[in-house]
Parts: C-alpha cells; structure tokens; sequence
C-alpha cells in the first residue's frame, strides 16, 4: 500500500506550505521514501491528484483540506483521504479534547516536537529559520504515519486523560478501535459531495453550541 502524509503549515488563511512523505507499507515492513514540501498550490495540486494511494493525516479532512480547498480543486482528493483525528473523535465521545497530533506522540512514542519551542508559531519559525520549519513539517507527517500505522495494527492508542478505576487508582486511558474503523481509515468513506455535507454539519454545530454558550445564563 502506498501512503502519503500531508500537513499543512499556514499562518491565519495565509498557507506557508505543504509537506508530504511518502511511505510504503508491506504487512508490517515500513519503507520510509522522500519528504516534499510544496510552495506553489499548482504543483501540489498536480502531485497530490495523480498520486495513487492513500492520503492521510492528522485532522486532515476537518481542516487541512477545507484550508487548501480555497486555493484548488478538492474533489479528486476527498475519495482517497483519511483523517485519524474523525476516526478517534468517533472513540472519545465525540469530542476532541486531548487528541492533538503532539499529545497523542507524546504519550504513545515518546516523542515531542523537538524543532518547535514552547509557545512557539510556525509562521515565527518560517520567518527566522526555514530548515527548522521543514524539520518541524517533516516530523508531523512522520508522526501522522505512525499514528495511523498504530491503529491500524494494534487498534488502540493511549490519551493523554487518565481513568479512575473502582478501587480508586488512576489508570492511562485507551482508545479501543473497532473493524469498521480500521476499514475507514485503509479505505476512505467520503465521496466529495458527503464530504461537503459533512462539513456544513459540522460548521452548524459548532456555530450553534458557540452561540448556547454565549447567552448562557449566568
């Protein structure tokens, strides 16, 4: 199967670039091929619409891909796109606290976001150091990988929260996945016009429980 990671790097509706590594993966045997960042929405376009396998990534469908789909034509690349983040918001009900790309590394590989200080922007980094900021894009679309690679394998992941067990000691908490969404994320579910639709339900809901949260009674 061939795998291509994407993240995006943007500063407001600004896009930076974008990265994307290639990966083959055989039963368990992993070949790592080339990094790419993109600066040109053109080229990536043309890279991302002819490349044959599967696209994935870390709230890739939520939001990178509405983010590029104001600079090119998205529809060829929903059918073949997968997004972890949708699949573990399935498994932490419905919500997507402590399911960030850095939590989840942290706690299931060990592994932080050594190229990007506490606090620190990309954009910040883009202005000063760009090799830094392509070392930063580089281990996100690794990390993407590995967390789609675990689920799919062992079918669970470890979050950030902790659970109380009956006897009163605090236990790491495990997300548990299911067949149907291992096969969501090895044989993607949106065609582009659920994708639409998908996202519009999304957008409504979370403009409707913004708005019950600002006329709360106090």
């Amino acid at each position: 199967m061939r795998i291509c990671s994407v993240d995006i790097e943007a500063h407001y509706r600004r896009l930076l670039f974008v990265g994307t590594k290639e990966i083959v993966v055989e039963g368990n045997r992993i070949r790592y091929l080339r990094y790419r960042p993109f600066h040109r929405a053109d080229l990536l376009h043309s890279y991302l619409t002819n490349f044959n396998g599967l696209l994935i990534g870390h709230n890739w469908l939520r939001r990178d891909l509405v983010t590029l789909a104001e600079h090119f034509d998205v529809s060829d690349l929903v059918p073949k796109s997968t997004d972890t983040l949708l699949i573990l918001k399935s498994r932490n009900d419905g919500s997507y606290s402590d399911m960030s790309l850095e939590s989840l590394a942290t706690q299931n590989f060990a592994l932080t976001k050594a190229h990007k200080r506490l606090g620190e922007k990309v954009f910040d980094i883009w202005r000063s150091d760009r090799l830094r900021a392509y070392r930063h894009n580089h281990l996100d679309c690794y990390l993407a990988f590995r967390l789609w690679f675990q689920l799919i394998t062992r079918r669970e992941i470890c979050t950030y929260g902790m659970v109380r067990m009956r006897d009163g000691s605090l236990h790491a908490r495990y997300l548990t996945l299911d067949d149907t969404d291992v096969r969501s994320l090895v044989e993607p579910r949106f065609t582009y016009r659920a994708w639409k639709r998908w996202k519009e339900e999304e957008t409504e809901m979370v403009r409707t429980k913004r708005c019950s949260e600002e006329y709360r009674p106090v």
